[in-house]
């Protein structure tokens, strides 16, 4: 039987180490779905998908409190805007909310943030959606090392 040697014995290690990205979408277009999955993937990441029909399902899925990440459509029509912007503020703040969308203004944008989202990406440049990730999950892990320490305390 051949064994793998070398840098592949390395790369499988680390694959099979790696923990999967737990992400749950809420988007109507499965392209867009399909290609965040792929760059995700082409960065390493290790994911596994749970798609859900609109953000208010986030928080009655049984798996929410395991969710790593939830991305997010980000609708074009403003009173839908609206209805997120209230809708956000329900969903969990142990589950950071990354929009994907279609040109959202920077000024549309810092008020997302404002209520709660983690960031925004516009679907042009999806590729920039891992390294958003990656800074979703570190702040995650840095505000739960913090709160543990404010417990200890």
């Amino acid at each position: 039987m051949n064994q793998p040697t070398g840098a592949g014995v390395a790369f499988e290690e680390l694959s099979s180490r790696r923990p999967k990205l737990q992400i749950v979408f809420v988007h109507r277009d499965s392209a867009v779905v399909e290609r965040s999955v792929q760059e995700l993937h082409r960065v390493g990441f290790s994911v596994e998908l749970h798609l859900v029909p609109d953000v208010q399902h986030i928080k009655s899925h049984p798996r929410w409190q395991s969710f790593d990440v939830a991305v997010c459509e980000f609708p074009s029509n403003p009173s839908d805007q609206d209805q997120l912007l209230k809708t956000v503020a329900t969903v969990p703040k142990d589950v950071p909310l990354i929009l994907l969308g279609d040109n959202i203004k920077k000024e549309t944008a810092a008020a997302l943030l404002l209520h709660g989202v983690s960031d925004c990406v516009d679907v042009d440049s999806i590729s920039h959606l891992p390294v958003v990730v990656r800074r979703t999950l570190s702040e995650k892990s840095l505000r739960h090392e913090r709160d543990r320490a404010e417990k200890e305390l």
